[in-house]
């Protein structure tokens, strides 16, 4: 096999070699952004359901405490209609215990003692109806802290999501931006390492043709600059050297 052949083949191997890196480089790194913009467009399908789900937690929470509100109200509100009644009774019998003992309930200190029962009984009933307000408020309060806990980890979630959807956009501008360049510079990448070889089997078929001119010409060195001889004797047979 010639040596032109054979620096043929390898041209021929390198630029397939250079073709492969860059087909391989252009889709390992196709892949790679892909996975990732996945990755994110997953996250941020999930930053969503959890935002929902918050969302519902929030009202959820709302609905709990209104109910456990409006059952504490009714609670109270049964309690202060025992207490009054409760009273009630007790200003009964004290009017009967009054009259029994010929008492006149409106009138002197009578009237001065049952009027101030009546202030008490009210004022109890009252107390009973502050406390269950209190209670019911407190459960309200509860309630909205709990919701808003909530929608809190909802708009949290939300801007995760928001994150997310950014870096994928980004992700694929930079995807895409990499594929374009890659496949524009792939021809000069190819390209520039034909030339290399080219440029090295050139070089190559140049030493050859120029060790072959140089062994057919005669090597001269040896007649350069050699002193001439000069005979003036003779030699053993008598002639002129």
């Amino acid at each position: 096999m010639s040596y032109g052949a054979v620096q043929m083949g390898s041209l021929a191997v390198d630029i397939a070699r250079v073709g492969l890196e860059t087909a391989y480089g252009i889709t390992s790194g196709y892949q790679s952004a892909t996975a990732a913009a996945d990755m994110a467009r997953y996250n941020q399908r999930l930053a969503i359901r959890n935002a929902e789900q918050e969302n519902i937690n929030a009202a959820a929470a709302t609905a709990r405490a209104n109910a456990a509100a409006d059952a504490e109200a009714a609670e109270y509100a049964r309690k202060e209609q025992l207490t009054r009644e409760e009273n009630a009774r007790k200003r009964a019998y004290n009017l009967a215990v009054q009259g029994y003992s010929g008492m006149a309930s409106d009138q002197g200190s009578s009237l001065l003692v049952n009027v101030d029962n009546a202030i008490n009984a009210e004022l109890d009933a009252l107390d009973v109806r502050r406390i269950g307000q209190n209670e019911v408020n407190n459960i309200r309060y509860q309630g909205e802290l709990n919701a808003f806990e909530h929608r809190l980890r909802q708009a949290q979630y939300l801007g995760e999501a928001e994150n997310y959807r950014q870096q994928r956009k980004s992700i694929l501008s930079s995807r895409n931006s990499q594929l374009w360049g890659g496949v524009v510079s792939a021809p000069f990448q190819i390209f520039g390492s034909a030339l290399s070889n080219f440029a090295k089997t050139y070089e190559g078929w140049s030493k050859i043709l120029n060790g072959n001119n140089t062994a057919k010409q005669p090597d001269t060195r040896l007649n350069m600059n050699l002193p001439k001889m000069q005979v003036t004797g003779t030699n053993k047979w008598g002639s002129m050297a």
